[in-house]
């Protein structure tokens, strides 16, 4: 995780993953890096999974009200 950094969007953070699996498939890591590193990567795929689901639903969301018009809404529960 880049905490204290300006956000990162979701290709930013998908490529960040794709890097890490591609170090963690080459076996050149030593162990702790390797285990940290797949530890770190669950929890990012955990948060992309979790975001593309809300932009899906949003997606949906946005379909379904086409023929009357978009309105915007809070898609954060706010």
């Amino acid at each position: 995780y880049r905490m204290n950094e300006e956000k990162e969007t979701f290709e930013q953070r998908l490529e960040r993953l794709d890097a890490a699996a591609a170090a963690l498939e080459s076996g050149k890591l030593p162990l702790e890096e390797a285990i940290g590193r797949f530890e770190r990567s669950i929890k990012e795929a955990d948060e992309l999974e979790k975001e593309l689901g809300e932009l899906t639903r949003r997606i949906t969301e946005i379909r379904a009200r086409a023929d009357g018009g978009v309105e915007e809404t809070d898609w954060k529960g706010n």
